[in-house]
């Protein structure tokens, strides 16, 4: 065994057993260039010169028109919808709106709490006056003609501001008032509007005050196309129209008719606040959610 590695280590370092091809002295002598072929590489090019003239104009516009913004705080991202016709809106506390079939008495102007409301007094249309073909929630119930002389309130607040939100407008009003609640139910109703139909939510309570004074109220938000006495509905409806490029103005409505008795239920005059509500509902959104201003024929007294 000692004697076969030996001589296979002998025979494997030995140059003459080695392949004599490789050991050729012209193959050596030969160039590596002419063995391995070069790959000829492209010399890097250039940038043309007028795409860099075209980035440098470009960047230099962005610049200028993103600059401003920035240092001034103006950011375009940051800044919310205008709200459509919130002039008018405004005014609204200093000039009411105009309710088809109850004429206007006289308008004010009142503080409920920290804001101005539109005090409105308007003429209950008498029994006699509804047709009888009218469906029943436009004819009013059976009442005395006492009752036919009481007249019916209705109160306003237009919003303040674009940032304005609405949040406790019942709580203020109901507070500077006075009155104690109960008898609340949800009615919802429809009316048909320069052939569209909306639909809106109102609320119906019984109030009354110490001396037992009592009063069927109607109570909703008002927004273009719709309305709720939640002002979360408000909330939603305006962040779907952020989404679109608008934003939703509001303003709260009450109608208050004093009752005939004492404490009377709220249900004997569900009939009469729903008429009254739809009509006022359709005054203001032909009226200033359209853009048209106040009326200005309407009976004014002192506050």
């Amino acid at each position: 065994m000692i004697d076969s590695q030996d001589s296979q280590t002998s025979a494997g370092s030995n140059p003459e057993s080695l392949n004599p091809e490789i050991l050729n002295p012209e193959i050596l002598a030969t160039p590596l260039e002419s063995v391995v072929p070069v790959v000829p590489v492209a010399p890097a090019r250039s940038a043309q010169p007028w795409r860099i003239a075209a980035l440098v104009v470009l960047g230099f516009m962005i610049l200028l028109g993103a600059a401003p913004g920035y240092f001034g705080g103006r950011w375009p991202w940051l800044r919310e919808p205008s709200i459509a016709h919130l002039k008018q809106i405004k005014t609204l506390s200093q000039t009411g709106t105009a309710v088809s079939g109850w004429p206007t008495l006289s308008q004010t102007e009142a503080l409920r709490g920290p804001k101005r409301w539109s005090e409105q007094v308007l003429q209950r249309p008498k029994a006699s006056d509804s047709p009888a073909t009218a469906k029943p929630a436009d004819r009013p119930t059976d009442r005395s003609a006492e009752a036919d002389r009481r007249p019916v309130k209705l109160s306003l607040l237009p919003m303040g501001g674009p940032k304005d939100q609405p949040t406790v407008e019942w709580t203020d009003w109901q507070g500077a008032l006075r009155l104690s609640i109960d008898s609340e139910q949800m009615i919802p109703v429809t009316i048909t509007s320069q052939g569209r139909s909306i639909s809106f939510t109102v609320r119906l309570i019984r109030g009354w005050t110490a001396d037992r004074q009592t009063y069927a109220i109607a109570q909703w938000y008002v927004w273009p196309g719709g309305g709720s006495p939640d002002p979360a509905t408000w909330f939603w409806s305006d962040r779907a129209a952020q989404v679109q490029g608008q934003r939703l103005p509001w303003l709260a409505a009450i109608v208050t008719i004093p009752t005939d008795r004492p404490l009377d239920e709220v249900d004997a005059y569900r009939n009469e606040l729903t008429a009254l509500a739809e009509r006022v509902m359709l005054s203001l959104q032909e009226g200033v959610l359209a853009g048209k201003p106040g009326p200005t024929s309407a009976v004014k007294t002192k506050p």
